[in-house]
């Protein structure tokens, strides 16, 4: 079914996932092709064996339900050096996604004395939140039906001309608009990232990839505070988004010549009926509301205000009419609520969510306690707290391989939560006179359990699926994967941000409230009372690692009810499990008896049927 005729003739000899990969499938049992468009409607035969095409109905019958199930390849093969090529595009697609959460951090100084308009300050970064975690859903749905190619150069070409805009801002009005328009590109490129990759890798060697993802994801939050502080001292502020026009360049050049997925066979009349506008639009009120109402609550006004209690209000209201909608009315919804029912798959979301809340804590409030309860400059806060993401991003590609290699990833994923409340717990010890020692030994045990975790959740989601749900809902089950993980860290942000600051003027009085709003005026303060205030964060820093380790305890309950699958066949529903236990014989009069469809056919009625199944 895949197109793939215009790359030469030695397509006809794909390597699956490389040589060693093929070795690793044909260990564990394989013995036959790893994909082809066949195969992949036969593997829901679990128990039947994998025969040739001359096997005899008799030996059929002696092997049924002794044999393992072929191994799922991807929906969309292609040789080792050009997937290596496609997925090195898709690397630097996740960073600059990332980058740009991160990198106008440092810069905010110089963006207001050149713009003005300090008041609005704070909606430069809320800006790309909300339209970055708002789309991530819609994009994943679109891709099903315009293809995976078009969705994502749309999401390169929007978060390019925004960041182009961004650089050329004249005001700050001018700047927010175009921050809200780039975030629309940024949430694309993650989802469509994840979606690509779980496309052209095997769910087998998924993880490993999936790890190296996660590892430029954290590099470039690492990354962004560094580069848009040298941008704004050596350059100007505005190369903050300039640079991502070249970088996004390469991207686009690689996707275009090298991604080679097959867009889906319908006229785009019936794409632009299968577009769910009324969900995309209750989805996208809803989300912002709710996001905005978590970005002001217990900062720029209180918990308390109609500011903040409106908005929450209006984006329950709007998420209850969206899951009704979704449920009842909508042809083609862009969240299936079928991807709820099963319980596994519930709380695998639940813990991705709360999984969000810890990780953004930890990285974003890590550093505060160099700055307010240390004393240390901006610069040394982030090298006193690299131990945390460097083995974070270490592990997350060690466990990626240790998913790929032994096939097991629930133990993995429970050994790294219990080792982040361990990590976290430590930190929560944490004083004014805390030697470097514990405090890098701590973070290290907190960073590399993370990593191990970071990929996981996606891998176990999509070892959920069953082979017709492959075909219908990868890319869904992807994008709300996504959408759960930066939901979760916008909450956790405002949560934690809350602990902080409530704890830090309660403790430290009224000399301890313009240190919360700028902590570089604690080293003006008199000595007795920068002990007074320097304490006072510390114990806020430390109430924050304890509701950490409330979402961790969460997170790591949700992961107790995750089912294994098999990562070489996935999970076998009850209608294929029927399939299976049938005998051989009755197998093979009802093949005789139906009318031969063909893959075309096929392809194009796989997506009405499923969704009509919602």
């Amino acid at each position: 079914m895949d197109d793939r005729s215009d790359l030469g003739p030695d397509k006809k000899e794909i390597d699956e996932q490389g040589g060693a990969e093929d070795r690793n499938m044909a260990a564990a049992g394989d013995k036959h092709e790893v994909f082809s468009e066949k195969s992949e409607v036969e593997n829901i035969n679990e128990k039947t064996p994998t025969s040739t095409p001359t096997s005899t109905s008799t030996e059929v019958a002696k092997d049924a339900g002794k044999t393992e199930p072929a191994a799922i390849g991807p929906a969309h093969p292609m040789p080792k050096k050009q997937r290596l090529i496609v997925f090195f595009g898709l690397s630097l697609c996740i960073f600059l996604g990332a980058l740009d959460q991160t990198i106008v951090s440092t810069a905010l100084s110089q963006i207001v004395s050149d713009l003005h308009g300090f008041d609005k300050i704070a909606w430069i970064g809320a800006a790309y939140t909300l339209s970055f975690s708002s789309t991530q859903i819609i994009f994943g749905k679109l891709s099903d039906i315009f293809g995976r190619k078009m969705m994502m150069f749309v999401a390169l070409v929007i978060f390019m001309s925004g960041s182009a805009l961004c650089g050329a801002a004249q005001s700050m009005i001018m700047l927010i608009i175009c921050r809200a328009y780039q975030g629309i590109g940024g949430g694309g490129l993650l989802s469509m990232t994840q979606i690509i990759v779980s496309d052209i890798v095997a769910l087998q060697e998924r993880g490993k990839y999936m790890g190296i993802i996660g590892a430029w994801r954290t590099l470039a939050s690492v990354a962004g505070p560094l580069l848009g502080g040298v941008f704004s001292d050596k350059v100007s502020w505005r190369w903050a988004f300039y640079v991502n026009l070249p970088t996004g360049g390469v991207a686009c050049l690689i996707m275009f010549f090298f991604l080679d997925i097959k867009k889906p066979g319908v006229s785009f009349k019936e794409k632009i009926k299968m577009i769910d506008f009324l969900g995309i639009a209750l989805n996208m009120v809803a989300v912002t509301m709710v996001l905005l109402g978590l970005n002001w609550g217990g900062t720029t006004y209180s918990w308390s205000s109609a500011a903040v209690v409106v908005p929450l209000v209006i984006g329950g209201f709007f998420t209850g009419i969206f899951i009704i909608v979704e449920w009842r009315f909508a042809k083609y919804p862009i969240v299936p609520l079928r991807l709820w029912k099963r319980l596994s798959s519930a709380m695998i979301y639940l813990a991705a969510l709360f999984h969000g809340m810890a990780f953004m804590a930890l990285s974003y409030y890590t550093p505060l306690y160099f700055q307010g309860g240390k004393g240390t400059s901006a610069i040394e806060a982030g090298i006193n707290s690299i131990t945390y993401m460097t083995s974070l991003t270490a592990f997350s590609i060690i466990s990626g391989q240790i998913q790929s290699r032994t096939g097991r990833y629930r133990e993995l994923l429970w050994f790294g939560m219990a080792g982040m409340i361990v990590g976290t717990g430590l930190m929560a010890t944490w004083t004014t006179t805390t030697p470097m020692s514990k405090i890098i030994g701590y973070q290290f045990i907190a960073g590399y359990s993370t990593g191990i975790t970071m990929q996981i959740f996606l891998v176990g989601l999509q070892a959920e699926l069953s082979a017709k749900q492959r075909k219908t809902d990868l890319a869904v089950v992807t994008s709300m994967f996504t959408f759960m993980r930066s939901l979760g860290q916008a909450i956790g942000l405002s949560v934690c941000g809350v602990v902080l600051q409530n704890t830090v003027t309660n403790l430290g009085g009224a000399i301890a409230v313009q240190a919360v709003q700028d902590i570089s005026s604690i080293s003006t303060l008199p000595p007795n009372e920068q002990i007074i205030v320097r304490n006072a964060f510390v114990a806020g820093v430390n109430r924050i690692y304890l509701t950490v380790l409330a979402f961790e305890g969460v997170s790591f309950i949700g992961t107790l009810f995750m089912k294994h699958n098999s990562l070489r066949h996935g999970r076998i529903s009850k209608s294929e499990k029927a399939e299976n236990e049938k005998p051989a014989e009755a197998k093979a009069e009802e093949s005789d008896q139906k009318p031969s469809i063909e893959p075309a056919q096929l392809e194009a009625g796989t997506v009405k049927e499923e969704e009509s199944k919602s």
